[in-house]
């Protein structure tokens, strides 16, 4: 059988396990192999995926005598003694059964891992209730204005010495930062947003996306009015018109300009010879060594390294193409199969742009 041939299975970040991985777990186990589980029930945020932190929660309540040891980890190496206490006073007020789904038990409170480091620092905690006609953010925005006046007046700290924490940081980062501004506080915003909400990348996948299928309109678009064909809204207007009837797609009208003779069908014939080119060559190059080339046939890279945050554009740049050398040591070589791998790259929303800063 399959469990046969496994002597130890590990699993990791087991708060994060749904049903389905979980049946997997347990045909996997047993018969005289080893199952050794991690996780912490505290940290699961993947329910949109089913994950169900409750199986694991199970787990830890029905460890019994013998073979079964539950290990509590409650050393933190990370954090100063003042943050871990602070937790402790939190957790124990707000997680039960009622509120969270789970106790905050005596073996589960975070204890200093390191040596205390010199002197005590005051941790402070807010509870904010935002007043008649202001959001929840514009509330935060004005007590976190007050609070850094204080801190700066008070001569301890200077603006560069704080920096502000907060969730959904890439939607409500730019908010709060024009907040504060307008409130006085010089503000340094590091969220250039994800990854493959960035121009630069957007123009390069969509560029990728035309080479797999030459018959998508917006892609299309997207690659004739930026390098280096850039086409004006003048000329695509032309193309458009050439073959307006009802139904017939972009790309239609441009292969059909592109057989007419003077300026615009020439510029048409030429840019679609490229595209042609390119995509001949996708097919018979290794996947990352053409996306080099394109990256530097197409001219996208000193284009873009020319904007305002230029050496970051760059950087975004290269990093598609050192994703698909990631993706070929997975055994991802067609183009196609390299476009799904980004969707679901840009679906797990982990990539992070490069920052101004990061040059």
């Amino acid at each position: 059988s399959v469990q046969n041939r496994y002597r130890h299975v590990f699993v990791d970040e087991c708060q994060d396990v749904s049903s389905v991985q979980d049946a997997l777990i347990q045909a996997l186990s047993g018969n005289g192999n080893t199952l050794f589980m991690v996780g912490d029930v505290k940290q699961s945020i993947y329910r949109f995926r089913l994950a169900n932190p409750k199986l694991f929660q199970a787990r830890i309540d029905h460890v019994g005598p013998g073979e079964n040891t539950c290990i509590h980890l409650q050393e933190n190496y990370r954090s100063r003694t003042e943050i871990l206490e602070t937790a402790n006073v939190i957790f124990r007020d707000v997680m039960n059964k009622e509120a969270a789904e789970l106790e905050y038990r005596p073996e589960d409170e975070l204890k200093p891992g390191l040596p205390h480091g010199e002197g005590r620092v005051p941790v402070s905690v807010d509870l904010m209730v935002p007043s008649d006609g202001l959001t929840r953010l514009e509330a935060m925005a004005a007590h976190t204005a007050e609070r850094i006046r204080e801190l700066v007046d008070e001569k301890k700290f200077e603006y560069r010495d704080i920096v502000i924490l907060m969730p959904e940081v890439s939607t409500d980062g730019p908010k709060l930062t024009d907040m504060l501004k307008k409130q006085g506080i010089p503000v340094f915003f590091d969220g250039k947003g994800g990854f493959f909400e960035q121009p630069e990348v957007e123009v390069f996948r969509n560029l990728l996306m035309l080479l797999d299928n030459p018959h998508l309109d917006l892609s299309l678009l997207t690659v004739l009015v930026n390098p280096p064909f850039d086409f004006t809204e003048e000329e695509l207007s032309g193309i458009r018109l050439h073959s307006s009837g009802h139904g017939i797609p972009f790309w239609q009208a441009f292969d059909a300009v592109s057989r007419k003779s003077g300026l615009l069908g020439d510029k048409c014939r030429e840019a679609g010879e490229k595209i042609s080119g390119w995509r001949f060559l996708s097919y018979r190059m290794h996947l990352p060594d053409f996306l080099w080339y394109l990256l530097e046939d197409s001219m996208l890279c000193p284009v873009f390294g020319a904007s305002d945050h230029g050496l970051a554009a760059q950087k975004n740049l290269r990093t598609v193409c050192l994703q698909a050398e990631r993706a070929a040591e997975r055994g991802v070589f067609s183009m196609r199969d390299f476009l799904d791998y980004l969707t679901e790259q840009a679906s797990s929303g982990e990539m992070q742009a490069a920052s101004s800063l990061a040059n």
